[in-house]
């Protein structure tokens, strides 16, 4: 019955274009499509699922899923993989994303190093690209010469790249694909980020903020997958969050939230942000001040346990973005928090005196699970890589 409607849909939709009648409105059966399908495709981009589960948990009916799957099915991006007993009846066929379909590059952008992935549909890692640059250096260049070598290998191994994620620090226009003025990135501005890489390799491409897409990451591939809420604290230079809600980033109603870098603190008399007092370069500022042969993090986390000054600079910052983040979850309700980007390096000492903080100051007495993202560096370029993905699929089904 459902194909005999939308031909007779079609049908008429055709007809009054030959015979010119205009004032005949399609979108609300086309935008119930497309929305219908956009969710079909978040659930799979998810989890396995069935069509009955998916009916299921949409309130379609068990038609209108199966209509839509067989779209997505002819296009090549899902197939029917396992089994799943019911436990009662027959078992029903598991859907899944064909990780063949499209390979992805995802690319982190940060102010001393970019870092790029090549990964299948379902995310598995193929391929990862380093490369460090100082401040003198073209950073568009450094980007080119990530992505060259991965698409370059893709290449080689038959491997058909798609699209193009990547995670830059804010401010973005991420609809026009620009950077726009990124604080401590000089030479970074006004660059229309998305235009420059489609026009070089001719694929769809994506930007997003630099601490959104770790924070996909963890949500897609690492110990936030099974997690519905949670918060992601990426630290460097910048000092920013992802947050996760029911399952989706959550961007607020201005298009970007989570720059808790920009909370204001008084210092002196004066108001500073945050990660003007302690960021990255800050610390390895006030850290060269206590021992000048300091110039790295690294070096940094070898010194704290010789050095009082340091392990008591360390601690600073630790409990003051303990204080921030205990803030964060007061406003947020959000008990899960990951800790990635730079200041893992400090592992258990820097840890130790965050969680101390929070234990401190929390007031609710519910638990509050503070630990480092596993997934390391990665984190950013899987998650613009992940971004990147749903992307392109959504612009394929919006097409249909």
């Amino acid at each position: 019955m459902h194909n005999i409607i939308n031909q007779v849909y079609l049908f008429i939709k055709q007809l009054c274009k030959v015979i010119g009648v205009k004032n005949i409105n399609f979108s609300t059966l086309d935008n119930s499509r497309r929305r219908n399908s956009l969710k079909i495709l978040e659930l799979l981009l998810n989890e396995r699922l069935s069509r009955a589960d998916i009916a299921d948990i949409t309130g379609l009916t068990r038609t209108s899923v199966g209509n839509i799957i067989k779209k997505f099915m002819d296009i090549g991006f899902v197939e029917e993989k396992d089994f799943k007993s019911s436990g009662v009846g027959r078992k029903r066929v598991l859907l899944d994303i064909v990780p063949s379909f499209m390979y992805v590059v995802g690319v982190a952008v940060s102010r001393s190093q970019i870092e790029g992935c090549l990964i299948d549909s379902k995310g598995k890692l193929i391929d990862s690209e380093l490369r460090r640059f100082k401040k003198d250096e073209d950073v568009l260049e450094v980007l080119y010469s990530v992505i060259d070598k991965l698409m370059n290998l893709a290449s080689r191994n038959s491997l058909n790249v798609k699209a193009i994620g990547v995670g830059v620090p804010g401010p973005l226009d991420v609809e026009n694909g620009i950077v726009i003025n990124p604080p401590k990135f000089p030479g970074f501005s006004n660059v229309k980020l998305v235009e420059l890489l489609e026009s070089r390799y001719g694929i769809d491409t994506w930007i997003g903020n630099d601490a959104d897409l770790a924070a996909w990451g963890e949500k897609c591939y690492g110990e936030g997958r099974n997690l519905e809420d949670f918060i992601y604290i990426y630290t460097s230079e910048g000092i920013g969050a992802g947050i996760i809600i029911n399952n989706q980033l959550y961007h607020g109603k201005l298009g970007y939230s989570g720059e808790i870098g920009h909370v204001l603190i008084k210092k002196g008399g004066e108001f500073e942000y945050f990660e003007n007092l302690y960021g990255k370069d800050k610390l390895l500022e006030k850290a060269k001040k206590i021992d000048s042969k300091i110039e790295d993090l690294d070096y940094l986390e070898i010194e704290y346990s010789k050095n009082k000054e340091i392990a008591s600079l360390l601690r600073e910052v630790a409990e003051n973005l303990g204080g921030l983040i205990i803030s964060i979850i007061h406003i947020t309700g959000i008990s899960d928090v990951f800790i990635g980007g730079d200041y893992r390096v400090f592992g258990d000492f820097f840890l130790n005196n965050i969680r101390e903080i929070i234990k401190r100051y929390e007031f609710s007495n519910q638990e509050i699970n503070i630990k480092f993202s596993q997934l390391g560096d990665l984190a950013m370029p899987l998650g613009a890589g992940a971004y990147a993905i749903g992307m392109y699929l959504k612009k394929l089904i919006l097409e249909l």
